[in-house]
């Protein structure tokens, strides 16, 4: 009859990977549930069993192997504490039952099981030698004993809490020879006890056919654990290269599985731990434990339950922290309690694990269709695993290694599935990428449009803001030729400066909001002397007008013309300097120009313009950021010496565009100093003349315009604003001309074709037809005998607005204010 068990579990072992098959353990779990409720063992034959009635197994030489279960019989020691003696005795032999199935199981149990069989040769030969195999290497204790007549005794210890140089043979199972003389009856008792799953497939092998079946399993175990081992390395290159949770946790599950296998097939004992009973009678229920671990942290990283099905993740996090707790209950405490806690959370891991994959799938995701085939490997394995425990299927090799076959296929499954899931994301990337690019192409053309309708703007409202000034300009010095009194002198002389300052703040703005990667150098030909010696003059003005001193010195051997942006220079000391007088209130402001040896560039000069000053200076903790636009010593500054705080940024600015190099030192009540480090071509080797005083010297004024020297000349004045047509027009007679007033580029072309003009001074901003449109269509009708010389008159101070000029076929550009001097340098030039 085939044995119930009391106070059994039954329990897959073997296989980890069975531990992973739901369905399996859930009809563990019912035959486990009936068999707790039933009493102690009962049996179909309760008659008293003498010695006589042992069943024994008779082999020849023709027998190279003999299962023996159905040969063996067994009874249940409670106690544990009975010896060799007790069970052979008289009252023993009637405890005993009958085992019918080839492999006796009893499930999960702490209770010691004796196990006898008789054993007889009837062969040819006088003596024979066999070997007596138990072949499960998760039995914790195995205490073998050899009867032969008159009653001889021989005692065989092994398991896993023995050392493994216990047993007659070393091997990751239990192994005893037994020798064995013609006729003669053999009795072999074994008890097993300890925490284990009581499996016991007894077989008794001939020497080369035990050898043969090692030799075998060793070939096997080497391809699986090869395999294995090739696809935690590739998952391992895999997660270095992606640095993915999910091929983390997933080398976790692969490298417990490796483990766990090596547990259950008794070579960690016999390779790794070979004397460490308390370790190795926990490992395996250890690795249980971790496995399930890392299987609930892959399927929660790779099925994204936490985000997708908020309530499996609770049950799966549920589950973990189960194993968690059987984990440290095994180390701390391993019993039967333990054991049973960790078959739990193993149930419960498997049906959380099935349920995510199942509403994963029933929820339309791809990968989760994958994920539910592979864990159907180890379900398969494990079924077969079971179906051969249970008598249903015979012991085979290929049965044996069942859970390893399905192990096998389900981690090649979730590696090619992870890496499909890679070319996923990959893909998924490419595509947000290629989204994103194209987001940023839009967003960068959008940048353009807004950067382009900033410049139109500028382009529109510098014209608006510079000619009213401008005009205001030009009026009042039209003042300094009547006879006023000295009040009168006073208020205009102050309009002036007021106008001017109004005219240098935004002209200043203006430039400061200008993009520096669209800006461009002018270089031509200037005299330094002249460039500064109106800076100098005002800034003498200014500092005097506060009790300052002003000195001003220029080094005699800096050439005399130089190429370069003279504009920007005079920008920057302008602002320089401004920022010198207006934040110094006793002492002197100085400023040095000095040349610089720069012997790798013969042909360039290298100066630094060094201005200094006795001011209020600056705290080390701003000179950094004083630079930055609209920085501030703090807000009081600002109330009492107004600016926009833009001046040192624009300087800044300059700076980066002339290749320059801009620098401060400051201290705080003391003073602060600047120095301007730029570079320019030298146009011809003329030197100054060293002894050339350097003194202040007010300008000359300028030469006087003999009035109608051009006579009879035709001018078109092409100009929107009132004021400005008047202006011009009123110079423009003065020189002997005759005007013609267009209030708009239509209006000029339409002159242009009816009169015969000598020169036109075209505005570039007018309504209806602009300066550049009418220009294009004065080209394009003229003949090629006839060229009218077209000069753009414009207040705009945008980067590249002279450029568009002559883009658009103008030839020369002035830009407002506009003298006397201007036009008529213009006229001697084109007519």
């Amino acid at each position: 009859m085939r044995p119930t068990g009391s106070s059994s579990f039954l329990f897959l072992h073997r296989s980890w990977a069975f531990f992973f098959s739901p369905f399996c353990v859930c009809i563990l779990l019912f035959a486990n549930l009936v068999c707790a409720a039933t009493k102690p063992l009962q049996f179909s034959n309760h008659s008293a069993i003498t010695p006589s009635s042992i069943r024994v197994a008779t082999f020849s030489d023709q027998n190279p192997k003999i299962l023996l279960g159905p040969t063996m019989q067994y009874f249940i020691d409670q106690s544990g504490a009975m010896s060799i003696e007790d069970v052979v005795s008289v009252e023993a032999n009637k405890r005993f039952n009958n085992i019918d199935v080839e492999t006796p199981t009893f499930g999960l149990t702490d209770t010691a099981y004796w196990f006898r069989l008789g054993l007889r040769y009837e062969g040819s030969q006088q003596e024979l030698i066999k070997e007596l195999e138990i072949s499960n290497a998760l039995l914790a204790t195995i205490d073998l004993y050899e009867i032969d007549p008159p009653f001889r005794t021989r005692h065989v210890q092994g398991g896993l809490a023995r050392p493994l140089t216990a047993p007659d043979i070393m091997s990751r199972n239990f192994i005893s020879r037994l020798h064995f003389t013609k006729g003669q009856t053999k009795w072999v008792y074994f008890k097993i006890g300890g925490n284990s799953v009581l499996n016991v497939p007894a077989y008794l092998w001939d020497f080369d056919m035990r050898r043969h079946k090692a030799e075998t399993e060793m070939v096997v175990f080497g391809m699986y654990y090869g395999l294995m081992g090739v696809m935690f390395l590739y998952n391992l290159f895999l997660f270095i290269s992606t640095r993915f949770k999910s091929y983390f946790f997933y080398l976790g599950y692969l490298g417990f599985i490796i483990m766990s296998m090596l547990s259950n097939d008794g070579l960690m004992k016999e390779y790794v731990f070979t004397n460490n009973p308390w370790f190795l009678t926990r490992i395996f229920w250890l690795l249980a434990c971790v496995t399930g671990i890392f299987a609930v942290l892959f399927s929660r990283e790779f099925l994204r339950t936490q985000i997708r099905h908020p309530r499996i993740d609770i049950l799966l996090k549920l589950s973990a922290a189960i194993m968690i707790a059987g984990a440290l209950l095994t180390i701390f405490h391993n019993s039967l309690f333990s054991n049973y806690l960790v078959n739990f959370g193993v149930l419960f891991v498997c049906c959380c694990l099935f349920a995510s994959g199942i509403v994963s799938v029933s929820n339309g995701h791809h990968e989760a269709k994958f994920f539910l085939l592979s864990w159907g490997f180890i379900l398969l394995g494990g079924m077969i695993l079971f179906s051969m425990f249970i008598g249903l299927l015979p012991v085979k090799s290929y049965i044996i290694f069942a859970a390893h076959i399905g192990s096998s296929l389900e981690v090649l499954l979730l590696s090619f599935v992870l890496a499909d899931r890679i070319n996923v994301i990959v893909s998924e990337k490419l595509e947000i990428e290629t989204e994103a690019k194209l987001e940023l192409e839009n967003s960068h053309h959008s940048l353009n449009a807004s950067h382009r309708l900033k410049d139109d703007f500028l382009e529109c409202i510098s014209e608006e803001l510079i000619t009213p000034i401008i005009n205001v300009i030009n009026r009042v010095e039209r003042l300094d030729i009547t006879q006023l009194d000295q009040e009168q002198n006073n208020f205009v002389n102050t309009i002036i400066r007021s106008s001017r300052s109004m005219m240098f703040l935004v002209k200043n703005l203006i430039g400061f909001t200008q993009k520096t990667n669209n800006a461009r150098l002018t270089f031509k030909s200037f005299g330094l002397r002249d460039q500064l010696d109106y800076i100098r003059y005002r800034f003498w003005a200014k500092s005097s007008s506060k009790g300052l001193e002003f000195e001003f010195n220029i080094a005699p051997d800096i050439p005399e013309y130089l190429l370069g942006d003279s504009s920007r220079l005079q920008m920057v000391m302008y602002n320089l300097l401004d920022n010198a007088v207006k934040f110094t209130h006793q002492g002197r402001i100085v400023m040095n120009v000095s040349r610089r040896l720069a012997a790798d560039n013969q042909h360039g000069v290298t100066l630094d313009f060094r201005v200094s000053d006795t001011g209020i200076g600056i705290p080390d903790h701003l000179q950094k950021s004083i630079f930055e636009p609209f920085s501030v010593i703090d807000v009081t500054t600002r109330r009492t010496h107004g600016g926009l705080g833009i001046g040192l940024a624009h300087c800044k600015k300059a700076a980066s565009i002339m290749n320059a190099e801009i620098t401060l030192s400051s201290k705080l009540g003391v003073g602060t100093e600047v120095n301007f480090c730029v570079t320019f071509e030298q146009e011809n080797k003329t030197f100054a003349d060293p002894f050339v005083e350097t003194r202040l010297q007010v300008p000359k004024p300028e030469s006087k315009i003999v009035e109608g020297c051009f006579k009879d000349k035709k001018i078109l004045i092409a100009e929107d604003n009132l004021i400005n047509q008047a202006v011009l027009k009123k110079i423009v007679e003065k020189l002997g001309c005759t005007a013609f007033i267009a209030n708009n580029g239509s209006e000029a072309i339409d002159i242009i074709n009816e009169e015969s003009v000598d020169l036109i001074f075209m505005d570039c901003q007018m309504p209806k037809v602009d300066g550049y449109e009418a220009t294009q269509e004065i080209r394009k009708n003229e003949s090629n005998s006839t060229h009218i010389p077209i000069i753009a008159v414009t207040a705009n101070a945008m980067e590249g607005d002279k450029e568009k000029c002559f883009a658009a076929g103008m030839d020369s550009y002035l830009k407002k204010p506009i003298n006397v001097s201007d036009i008529k340098k213009a006229f001697d030039q084109y007519l």
